[in-house]
């Protein structure tokens, strides 16, 4: 684990709330249909990016804020959640609970139900200054177990546990991805 961080923030928390509240189209297109889950897991995701944003803003410049702005429809975007000079940065959580249930994985959206690729700077157009972030959450903690490049990663995909995912999504494992070299960071801010 590189960092832990208790987020406890009202008005961050309440922000990400309405955030989730505003969030959850799409997810059809994706198989997905439980309207709390859906909820939950923007509100985790977006969350976790507070936390990587919280680790990251004193190692890195022109760091930015995570977006808060509600797009719908196809305005929805796949681009990178955070982004530093020229750092982009996927972030991913998990809760705990999932990890208890499924082991520590990541889910990635690989295509939408017409066969749309979606987290594209994932699956193909990386470079070598994009970066995902492995985030695990529990109830306010947040903890950042990795920060890998996206070329270290290529390999290590695998199909989710629940078959009716599989056509859409892949997974990474912690297991699968420990050994991989974190990002580094000097002293002073990159």
């Amino acid at each position: 684990m590189l960092y832990s961080t208790d987020i406890t923030d009202t008005n961050i928390i309440t922000k990400v709330k309405l955030f989730a509240q505003g969030s959850n189209n799409n997810y059809q297109k994706r198989n997905q249909f439980n309207q709390a889950k859906i909820q939950n897991d923007i509100f985790t995701g977006k969350m976790s990016e507070f936390a990587v944003h919280e680790y990251l803003e004193d190692k890195v410049e022109e760091l930015s804020e995570p977006d808060l702005k509600i797009y719908k429809g196809r305005q929805k975007r796949f681009d990178f959640d955070l982004t530093a000079n020229n750092y982009n940065f996927h972030v991913k959580s998990q809760t705990k609970r999932a990890a208890e249930e499924y082991g520590e994985s990541w889910t990635f959206q690989f295509s939408d139900s017409q066969g749309n690729g979606c987290d594209k700077n994932i699956f193909g157009g990386y470079s070598e200054n994009d970066y995902v972030c492995f985030v695990l959450s529990d109830e306010s903690n947040y903890k950042i177990e990795k920060i890998v490049k996206v070329s270290e990663i290529q390999k290590k995909f695998a199909l989710p546990r629940i078959k009716r995912l599989q056509d859409f999504k892949r997974v990474i494992y912690l297991e699968d991805i420990k050994e991989i070299k974190d990002m580094e960071f000097k002293n002073e801010r990159v």
